[in-house]
């Protein structure tokens, strides 16, 4: 990203440093991008909830919202795309019993 350092250990040749200055930067860039996201979902999408920001290697935000909102979510300007999360249960033919 233009005025970034780069900060990608594919870039760089070094480990990831979330203390690094450069790495710092580009999350606060990230941060103040989401926050304004975030006020626009939450302007529009009645009843969603904001969970983790997953910033380090996926660059997106967790959101529980109902489902017939999904479309509501996906006209909001920054969104790029909306990934359903399913709840799976362990399978198992064994137990501790």
């Amino acid at each position: 990203m233009e005025g970034f350092a780069a900060t990608s250990p594919g870039v760089t040749g070094r480990k990831l440093s979330r203390g690094n200055p450069e790495v710092v930067a580009y999350e606060q860039h990230i941060g103040q991008i989401e926050d304004r996201v975030l006020a626009a979902i939450q302007a529009k999408v009645p009843g969603v909830r904001v969970g983790q920001r997953l910033r380090v290697v996926y660059g997106g935000v967790a959101l529980r919202l109902p489902g017939n909102q999904v479309s509501a979510l996906l006209s909001v300007p920054g969104v790029a795309a909306v990934h359903k999360d399913n709840i799976d249960k362990p399978l198992t033919d064994s137990s501790p019993r």
